[in-house]
């Protein structure tokens, strides 16, 4: 089965769940492409390369978490990562 070009902006808002305004406001800033064929009209579409590349950003590799094992000794949890460095 053929991989989309484009999303529609619901398609977006539900896989990255964010709001209609958050998606707007990623195309305005560049983290996101969108088209639109019909300018003035429903229609605009986000490309799926960015949505891709969007998500890719914020995916950790496992030897990042692994790194990133540290015990406490007072609570004896586990602090899985700190963040992005």
């Amino acid at each position: 089965m053929l991989k989309p070009l484009f999303y529609r902006v619901d398609q977006v808002m539900i896989l990255l769940n964010l709001s209609r305004a958050s998606i707007f406001r990623l195309l305005s800033e560049g983290k996101l492409i969108g088209h639109n064929d019909k300018p003035g009209r429903t229609g605009l579409r986000i490309t799926v390369k960015s949505v891709d590349e969007y998500v890719e950003q914020f995916q950790l590799s496992q030897e990042h978490f692994q790194d990133q094992n540290i015990s406490i000794p007072s609570t004896k949890r586990k602090i899985i990562s700190r963040g992005i460095d």
